[in-house]
């Protein structure tokens, strides 16, 4: 009857003293590790706002220092200096030598007639009239194209500015190595599996993506996504990833640059955090258990020990 007892008590004291250990235990590393995960993600979350945040202004120089020194000859020289073939060869080199990244220039008329070119394409005889570019020029003043074919039939975009001297309107256009811009933007990507790219407010690709050529094609994001200044957000993809990205407008919002990373690469150490987390965890419950079981045993056997010998004393 009393062995019964005491086996009665042993699980009690057994199962009571696990319950109190065990559920602090977990509580608290659940909590700890839940707490953990938060700051990481917000971690990474500040990291690939900031990267964007950098590259943005990055890109916004790179643009406003070109237009800067088309914006100075143009000033500079009137359309009799510029109209010569060796002096805009000549302010050709100058514009490249301070800033870099002009692949030509030229200067055009009011009819979109070529009337000067320094470059290595052959572009005298085209007549720009008919081209977008070229109203949007007249009706802005200055102007930053998106990235378009053109004659040439090679993706690239221009920088153009309208003047007007003795009543009579040109234009002096400077065409942007498309290769200095990509690796420019390329140089925000994180990891292995990042990227960075731009698109213009419709959606379409300015730039190529890292592992793929998708320039002027149309992308599956929404510009309308991205608020004002830098968002972060997370999207699932078809195939079940789920990819941080980073947006910032660019071009007088005409511009967006994003920023991509696999969540899942980012969180890997997070992940590495969890299963040392849960080593110790379970590592800690197996010592409490057999340190319950051992000194429950041994208390419990004590007394029945006593029990025992108080009975042979009465």
């Amino acid at each position: 009857m009393k062995r019964r007892i005491y086996a009665n008590l042993q699980r009690k004291i057994i199962l009571v003293t696990l319950l109190v250990s065990f559920i602090p235990l977990i509580s608290l590393s659940v909590v700890i590790y839940y707490q953990f995960a938060q700051v990481f993600r917000n971690k990474i979350e500040e990291q690939i706002r900031y990267r964007a945040i950098a590259q943005s202004d990055a890109i916004e120089l790179f643009l406003k220092e070109r237009t800067a020194i088309l914006l100075a000859m143009a000033d500079t020289y009137n359309y009799d200096y510029l109209a010569e073939k060796d002096n805009l060869e000549r302010i050709f080199q100058i514009m490249n030598n301070r800033v870099g990244g002009f692949i030509d220039l030229g200067l055009i008329d009011s009819t979109g007639r070529h009337i000067a070119y320094a470059g290595p394409y052959n572009l005298m005889s085209l007549n720009y009239y008919s081209q977008p570019w070229f109203h949007e020029v007249e009706s802005k003043g200055v102007y930053v194209s998106d990235i378009f074919m053109g004659f040439r039939k090679i993706p690239h975009f221009i920088i153009a500015l309208q003047r007007q001297d003795n009543k009579r309107r040109w234009i002096l256009r400077a065409t942007i190595d498309s290769d200095v811009f990509e690796g420019l933007v390329r140089a925000a990507h994180i990891g292995k599996t990042g990227d960075a790219f731009v698109i213009n407010k419709d959606g379409v690709y300015q730039t190529n993506l890292r592992f793929k050529d998708e320039i002027l094609s149309k992308s599956n994001l929404n510009p309308t996504l991205f608020g004002s200044g830098t968002t972060v957000f997370e999207r699932e993809e078809p195939g079940g990833r789920k990819i941080l990205y980073a947006g910032g407008w660019l071009k007088k919002n005409s511009w967006l640059l994003v920023i991509s990373q696999d969540a899942s690469e980012e969180m890997t150490k997070l992940f590495k955090t969890k299963q040392l987390e849960i080593i110790i965890v379970t590592s800690g419950c197996l010592m409490i258990i057999l340190t319950t079981i051992f000194t429950t045993r041994l208390t419990i056997k004590r007394m029945e020990t006593a029990d025992r010998n108080m009975n042979e004393l009465n």
